[in-house]
């Protein structure tokens, strides 16, 4: 079983983040849903690679645009309107928000295991500085 040392180790060998959490999802018997913004659902794509995901992925909400993050994550308009997209609050109320919506949908023998909830979303930097031809 991979080793955890630290915060910036999680394996060792071959492993990799995304193989050492599921192992970690499936001994432990719980189940993952993410609520995604700028990635586009690139986090459930990488769960959905790996075979069995069915065990532990519930799905996700993707949520790109201001419309999705209102309609599907229950994101308040006003905190868009006040703070924007790819603020530190919309990412709060998408992470909390959006579990909701997704421990909803849990069905039979899923019921009975623990969940976790990943928000995922970047606030892009690009400026002037970083634009070169």
């Amino acid at each position: 079983f991979p080793v955890t040392i630290g915060t910036c180790i999680y394996g060792y060998g071959n492993a990799t983040l995304l193989s050492v959490t599921t192992e970690i999802l499936i001994q432990k018997q719980c189940t993952i849903g993410v609520v995604e913004s700028c990635t586009g659902g690139m986090l459930g794509a990488e769960f959905t690679k790996q075979s069995g995901s069915s065990t532990y992925f519930l799905g996700g909400l993707q949520t790109y645009s201001n419309a999705l993050k209102i309609q599907l994550a229950h994101v308040s308009s006003k905190t868009l309107e006040q703070f924007g997209a790819v603020s530190k609050e919309v990412a709060e109320e998408m992470a909390i928000c959006g579990r909701k919506v997704l421990k909803k949908f849990k069905l039979g023998l899923m019921q009975q295991k623990r969940d976790l909830f990943c928000l995922m979303t970047a606030i892009p930097r690009i400026g002037k500085q970083n634009l070169t031809m």
